[in-house]
């Protein structure tokens, strides 16, 4: 595989090339010779172009670095045309120094991708597009070249360089166009479902014990509802681990994904029953009761099938993922029309809510037929659960999801029934509020327990592959990725065996902006966007960086792991106190980076919060662990 380069940026100094699949060696030499062009000797051929680069580059803060940079990767004679193409635009002899001063500010402030900035430059040099046009050209390709040393934009058009300037630092002939990377991203996680699943053992089989034991213990006048939650970062195989627990028991998927959305997996048909236009005199809670024994009665209806019944426990259940379980656009027509008719069915029968889903659930126990008495049969699984906390009933005052709650509250015990929700960007008080602040309604002789929430997910390092043998196996970009969430390293083994397998860099770029978008729970990469952050996104950036941890009674740490990429460590059974903490991760080290590189304030802003959050305690103070010694943490305390 061809190897990629990166850009670094380390403690907001200008991105740096570095390539992942060179050898020590060479990098040494590398900064070599790059020191050597940063202080070239009095006699040395680089002192002139050096000189006369300092003076067309004078608003850059890093000009000498920048010269190196680019000579380094250019080499002298690219360095000189660069001079002498900027020199005869700019003209400094026939300007004031003050002019000098506005052109060079514009300069910086146009290579660095600033929006509006060449209009800003072409005035203050007296250029227009009409009698200028060659001139213009020539600022563009310079542009151009001093943020992609490495790239030959000699067949690109003025509207491909000034696409890569401006917002991004891939070179648009390179780019792939918005639809393209949807599809392709999608793809790409649609074949990380499908991978081979890694240590099954520490991640599926504990989990599968907790949700047989919980549903077991279900009883209503201890437990508010038969459910409990995921938790865990983005990108840390949530949605995975449900398709992995669906080979075991009857799992009901629906995923809430807004519409639009292009995330995957995409949103499930029957999400629209979850956010109903009610009819009138229709209340919620009853509409719920409808849709669950709809789902209770449709899986009774499968598993009672004579064809069904006649296969093995595997092949049933295999049965039942290809029939109902959603993960591609293609929605499970069948499925949602048996559900759908179904729910008509009870509306029409005209029973009591708590009498139908009763009944419901027990049919659903006899039909499953799974061995053992007040085991786990049916999981009914939630992914991206956070709309239903979002949507608030009009006539109660309380979110969806309270009002779901409620309606689970009816299933009946030793029906082997339970439920599982996941999600990433809403907070995780909303699900498993404190049992001092929940203020859901508490009825006399009804439970207030919640069941533990399982949050003890060993997906970290799973594609990380076995030991290199040379220097450049170590440092390849394959490698590189494979650490920390399994997600990315799918995505750059995706994207290398597909479209753009003779683009490594661009790919590394594209990545990483995922990253960037991860950690601070943004729409776009901040290294490329002019964004103001908020305290709880800087500690995001400081915890990939030198893995900060922020107090385990602080509540920021709840946010940090629903937003912003932070992995849950611990979660007391009061739900009180949450502990927080960034593995090392080389993928969320580089958007870090990149963000701290991109502009100044952004490296300010952190050393400011970090020297008012220690003396306040609110940080913990500890040694940095290495990456082997939380895989060892979390192996251990996953263990059954």
């Amino acid at each position: 595989m061809a190897s990629a380069t990166f850009h670094l940026g380390f403690l907001g100094a200008p991105a740096r090339k570095v390539n992942p699949a060179t050898s020590l060696s060479r990098t040494f030499e590398q900064f070599r010779k790059k020191s050597e062009a940063t202080h070239p000797t009095p006699d040395s051929p680089e002192l002139a172009e050096r000189n006369r680069f300092l003076d067309l580059h004078a608003g850059h803060k890093d000009a000498a670095q920048l010269f190196g940079k680019l000579l380094d990767t250019a080499g002298l004679e690219k360095v000189r045309e660069h001079n002498n193409q900027l020199a005869s635009v700019f003209r400094y002899l026939d300007l004031s120094a003050r002019k000098q001063g506005s052109v060079s500010k514009e300069w910086r402030h146009f290579t660095q991708g600033r929006k509006g900035s060449l209009d800003h430059l072409k005035e203050e040099l007296e250029l227009t597009d009409e009698a200028d046009r060659d001139k213009i050209n020539t600022l563009i390709r310079r542009a151009h070249f001093v943020r992609f040393p490495d790239v030959d934009a000699s067949t690109m058009t003025e509207d491909q360089m000034l696409a890569a300037l401006d917002g991004s630092t891939a070179s648009a002939a390179n780019e792939l166009k918005p639809v393209d990377s949807i599809q392709w991203a999608a793809d790409i996680v649609r074949r990380g479902f499908d991978a081979e699943y890694q240590r099954h053992d520490v991640i599926v089989a504990p989990t599968l014990e907790k949700l047989q034991r919980f549903a077991g213990q279900w009883k209503r006048d201890k437990y508010k509802a038969p459910y409990t939650l995921i938790i865990g970062p983005t990108m840390s195989g949530k949605t995975r681990l449900l398709k992995e627990l669906a080979k075991h028991v009857c799992v009901a998927y629906i995923c809430l994904r807004p519409p639009g959305s292009t995330g995957q997996p995409p949103r499930s048909e029957l999400a629209k029953h979850f956010f109903p236009d009610l009819k009138a005199g229709q209340d919620l809670e009853t509409h719920y009761s409808y849709l669950l024994a709809a789902i209770l009665n449709t899986a009774s209806e499968f598993f009672s099938r004579p064809d069904i019944g006649a296969r093995s426990l595997k092949d049933r259940l295999a049965a039942w993922f290809d029939y109902s379980f959603q993960l591609d656009k293609i929605p499970k027509a069948e499925y949602n029309a048996n559900v759908e008719k179904e729910m008509k069915s009870i509306e029409a029968n005209g029973m009591q809510p708590i009498q139908f889903l009763g009944a419901a659930a027990m049919r659903m126990s006899q039909s499953v037929g799974f061995e053992g008495v007040g085991g786990l049969k049916m999981l009914l699984a939630i992914d991206e659960a956070g709309n239903l906390v979002n949507q608030i009933d009009e006539k109660l005052r309380i979110p969806y999801f309270r009002i779901f709650r409620r309606v689970l509250s009816h299933i009946p015990v030793k029906t082997g029934f339970f439920g599982l929700v996941t999600d990433t960007t809403s907070r995780v008080a909303n699900f498993n509020p404190a049992l001092t602040r929940d203020p859901s309604l508490r009825y006399l002789g009804l439970g207030v327990d919640l069941f533990p929430p399982i949050y003890q997910i060993s997906s970290i390092d799973v594609f990380v592959p076995k030991a290199p043998s040379s220097w450049d196996e170590l440092l390849s970009a394959e490698r590189l990725f494979s650490y920390g969430s399994p997600f990315y390293g799918l995505y750059f083994k995706g994207y290398m065996e597909g479209i753009m397998k003779d683009q490594p860099g661009t790919v590394v770029e594209y990545i990483s902006s995922i990253a960037e978008a991860k950690l601070v729970c943004s729409s776009g990469a901040v290294s490329t966007e002019a964004m103001k952050l908020s305290p709880s996104q800087y500690f995001a950036i400081l915890g990939s960086v030198i893995q900060t941890r922020v107090s385990s009674y602080s509540p920021m740490n709840t946010e940090l792991v629903a937003s912003h990429a932070a992995h849950c460590m611990f979660i007391d059974s009061a739900r009180e106190m949450v502990v927080s903490d960034y593995p090392p991760q080389f993928v969320y080290a580089l958007a870090a980076n990149r963000i701290l590189a991109s502009d100044e304030t952004h490296w300010i802003k952190c050393i400011n919060l970090l020297a008012v959050a220690k003396p306040r305690q609110f940080l913990v103070t500890e040694p940095i662990r290495s990456p082997m010694d939380i895989q060892c943490d979390w192996q251990i305390s996953s263990k059954p």
